[in-house]
């Protein structure tokens, strides 16, 4: 018979339920902490093998969001799922009354399958719980055993709903206030930026940190919708910003947050970027993103962009994520509400993409690359007709090295103009200072005959200065009546700047090659004179030495044989001094790479080796003596390593040229390890083959021995 009074354990468990929800929420702990502890105590108060609580979301799709089991293995780790597929939840949401299902007791839609019977349980009871007269959600307590639940556990369940509501209440309500508090501090600090006339990059650069952090996300991201379709990223922040950085540009077509608030104008979220399709979607979940939630950007009644959030945690941000979103994109929007303004922040977004591209191309070094990218980015930036990029002269000529846009004047790259006569380009170099030109009716020379011919109305030059010298001009055209707007200079110059950097970039790196290069040819000539001294001089004396003493050895009688050996002792050892000559004489310029080239002298090498190497040589003409030395050099290091160092068994050696370069490998199969940073005779390589304009690489994991490859141009 079932007790109808509970037992003094079960009044002690709901006692211990109260008081420790109620020293969670005077704590400040979560819901779900608090929730969390409240389900073992609610369990153990009605006997159950195990609970859960639920939380009903705006489709009232019910979640888990605490639980507890008497065998830890049978807690449901259960995800969303909608009430048309469980009856007792949806009997909860629909009628606010408590609901119980026995297994075989035939209750009402019996015959549809309960969540809980594909987990073997026997009884079921529910009950609401109620938060400001709305069904927030639910407490479900189930047994596995063969006895359904007692009678009064509706009854004791409904007694705890209020505690559960309470903390939910409580602990929303610490929350609540909490987050309003972050974030009009969050907002304050952005209104201040605004106020005081900051930078509208800085400026955008703080919504995204500001509202990143407030709402706990990974990453935050402003953006500005355009016409033709695309969304351009003004502004990125958080772990979330290598897949987006700020100056992006991507097609808003898809599902993603991004799309959906282009869409339909309203905020918008995504729990499962898994699915979501488009660029903007690609990007974010390769970065990570697991969900995200935006709100639009609205300036003057029309979608300007949109603020977005998102999260790499594998639950969703919470459902009221929108609201606080809202709040800073109306921040934002009160800040762009000036047209002027807007106009001016637009433009500011463009430059910083475009200046950010040609940055990223000149740190690259491809000079051919760059200067196309220039002029072009130029062009669509200012929304001019064309630009041009201008190198002055010595002999007052202008070196067109590059043209993009209408008219057409691709024709003219390469090729020298002279700039006499009236026209920007002459006027920005007697000034260094921008020139514009809007009327060529009389204008004189050559420049000015070109502009008249091709149609052209305006032009603005701006000047590129490199280490304080005038070094040319970037030159902007329109072919329409209207002037260019009169910024357009200023503009410019920021372009010109990168010009600068590139020019000087390229100078430093062709002084640095130049320099080696002549410390190299030095030390060539150093050393072959060195050599010529040797075998002029030392050398030859020290063979007439030996021939005298050779002579004097012979001409001694046959009796004085102790003298004749000893003089036969010391000619051995002046024959062993002159051979160490020879072959540190080999080694300072070998006399056989100068007369034979420079396979005879590689195959010398080899057979001098102290590892045995095989040699593979792919028909080597005779080439410039730089290109030559370099090559010796870079096999002989090559081999005295693998033979000092690496302790190689064998070494293999090819040389061969193709597509106008020489290519030098050395593989061995030493110990591997070596690094030309540690300032070996690799580093020595380096510098004489780059100052020749080639490249060395060497690969040397360790225990895997070394391959060593040298690129020379050949120049001869």
């Amino acid at each position: 018979m079932q007790e109808i009074f509970p037992s003094t354990d079960v009044i002690a468990a709901e006692l211990a339920a109260l008081r420790t929800a109620a020293a969670l929420v005077a704590r400040g702990a979560s819901p779900r902490v608090v929730l969390e502890s409240v389900a073992r105590h609610v369990a153990v108060a009605v006997e159950a093998d195990f609970l859960e609580i639920l939380q009903f979301d705006e489709h009232d799709r019910p979640r888990v969001i605490a639980a507890w089991a008497s065998r830890g293995d049978r807690v449901l780790a259960l995800e969303r799922w909608a009430l048309d597929d469980d009856r007792a939840a949806r009997r909860i949401a629909t009628t606010r009354a408590p609901t119980r299902e026995d297994a075989g007791d035939g209750g009402p839609d019996a015959t549809s399958e309960n969540a809980g019977e594909r987990h073997g349980i026997r009884s079921s009871v529910g009950v609401p719980v109620l938060l400001q007269d709305r069904v927030w959600g639910a407490i479900f307590v189930h047994s596995i055993g063969d006895q359904p639940l007692p009678d009064q556990t509706e009854a004791r369940l409904l007694g705890l709903t209020q505690l559960i509501a309470s903390a939910v209440a409580n602990s929303h309500a610490n929350t609540a206030v909490e987050e309003l508090a972050a974030d009009q501090a969050a907002l304050l600090r952005v209104a201040e930026l605004v106020a005081r006339g900051a930078p509208p990059v800085e400026v955008f650069a703080a919504v995204a940190e500001e509202l990143g952090r407030v709402v706990n996300a990974a990453g935050a991201k402003m953006l500005r919708y355009e016409k033709d379709g695309m969304a351009t990223f003004l502004a990125s922040w958080g772990s979330l910003e290598a897949g987006i950085p700020a100056g992006t540009r991507l097609s808003i077509t898809g599902t993603s947050v991004t799309g959906q608030i282009f869409a339909t104008g309203r905020p918008a979220r995504v729990d499962d970027y898994g699915t979501a399709t488009g660029a903007i979607a690609a990007l974010q979940r390769s970065a990570g993103m697991r969900s995200a939630v935006g709100a639009p950007i609205v300036v003057d009644g029309g979608l300007w962009g949109a603020l977005v959030v998102g999260t790499v945690a594998a639950d969703p941000l919470p459902p009221h994520t929108e609201q606080r979103i809202t709040k800073f994109a109306d921040l934002v929007a009160v800040a762009l509400s000036n047209l002027e303004a807007r106009v001016a922040l637009h433009a500011l977004a463009d430059e910083q993409a475009a200046l950010r591209r040609v940055a990223t191309v000149v740190a690259r070094g491809e000079w051919d690359v760059t200067s196309a990218t220039i002029v072009r980015e130029v062009a669509l930036l200012l929304e001019v007709d064309g630009s041009v990029l201008l190198r002055y002269e010595a002999d007052e000529t202008v070196t067109v090295l590059a043209a993009w846009g209408s008219p057409d004047m691709t024709d003219y790259v390469g090729q020298r103009l002279a700039f006499d006569g009236d026209n920007p380009a002459a006027q920005v170099w007697r000034t260094r200072r921008p020139a514009r030109q809007e009327d060529f009716g009389d204008a004189r020379g050559t420049l000015a005959e070109l502009t008249r011919r091709e149609g052209i109305t305006c032009v603005v030059a701006s000047p590129v200065i490199v280490e304080n010298q005038l070094w040319g001009a970037v030159v902007v055209v329109s072919t329409e009546p209207e002037k260019l707007p009169a910024d357009t200079e200023e503009r410019i110059g920021q372009f010109t700047e990168l010009v600068a950097t590139a020019i000087g970039n390229m100078k430093s790196r062709l002084d640095l090659i130049e320099s080696r290069a002549r410390i190299v040819q030095t030390a060539d000539l150093t050393r072959r004179r060195f050599e010529r001294d040797l075998h002029d001089g030392i050398q030859q004396r020290l063979v007439s030495i030996a021939l005298d003493l050779h002579g004097a050895r012979e001409s001694l009688p046959p009796e004085l044989e102790r003298s004749r050996a000893k003089l036969s002792g010391v000619a051995t050892q002046l024959a062993d001094a002159l051979e160490d000559l020879r072959e540190l004489s080999r080694g300072l310029h070998p006399a056989i790479l100068s007369e034979g080239g420079l396979e005879p002298a590689i195959r010398s090498l080899a057979r001098r080796s102290p590892v045995p190497a095989s040699v593979r040589l792919e028909h080597l003409p005779r080439l410039a003596d730089p290109v030559e030395v370099a090559a010796y050099y870079v096999v002989s290091e090559s081999l005295a390593n693998a033979g000092k160092h690496a302790h190689a068994a064998l070494v293999d050696i090819t040389v061969r040229c193709h597509d106008g370069r020489l290519e030098v490998t050395v593989v061995d199969d030493g110990a591997g390890g070596a690094d030309p940073s540690l300032g070996t005779g690799l580093t020595g390589l380096v510098d004489r083959v780059e100052a020749l304009g080639g490249s060395i690489s060497v690969r040397s994991p360790k225990g895997q021995g070394t391959r060593l490859i040298a690129t020379l141009p050949i120049t001869g």
